[in-house]
């Protein structure tokens, strides 16, 4: 949507075979190149200045992805074993699709909710946490995580069941 209201289409997204496409985060990186994430098969899109698409693939292990400025994607890894109160906010690249952690939270408890909001223009991360039943998580924080890895902040969020989603460099709670 332009300033003055009008609208223009920069690209088409064709359907994938029978399957629904949920696109639900867009972002554009340093390229302006714009990336599309797909929340019905984990995977993201690309499309070049020009409007041409190319598909970067699925990305599995990461139920929340979040699409960062620099051509990224973010994902949060929780330890396997039982109880365990690690959390890892991870960084893979479209291309290599190499993992590097940005930054390893450790958590006062076994978290029920361990998700990635999103990262905002100055690189913070912003991750919910909740403790507790699955149906009805409780001591729900919003973590904000520095681009060097720190923990910046811990926002506690009431029990009430908000959603939360990342508008460019403000997080909405």
């Amino acid at each position: 949507v332009r300033a003055d209201g009008t609208a223009r289409t920069l690209a088409s997204i064709p359907a994938k075979g029978t399957l629904p496409r949920l696109l639900d985060r867009i972002e554009r990186d340093a390229r302006g190149n714009l990336l599309v994430h797909d929340a019905f098969d984990n995977g993201v899109l690309r499309f070049d200045p020009a409007g041409k698409m190319s598909d970067c693939g699925q990305f599995e292990g990461y139920p929340e992805l979040a699409l960062d400025r620099t051509g990224g994607l973010l994902g949060v890894t929780r330890e396997k074993q039982s109880g365990s109160r690690i959390v890892t906010v991870m960084r893979m690249d479209l291309q290599s699709r190499a993992a590097t952690p940005v930054t390893r939270l450790e958590l006062p408890g076994s978290p029920t909710v361990a998700n990635l909001i999103g990262q905002d223009d100055s690189g913070r991360s912003y991750v919910e946490v909740a403790f507790g039943a699955n149906e009805n998580p409780t001591e729900r924080e919003v973590w904000v995580v520095g681009s060097d890895g720190a923990v910046v902040a811990r926002l506690p969020v009431p029990a009430q069941p908000w959603e939360f989603s990342m508008n460019r460099a403000r997080a909405l709670i």
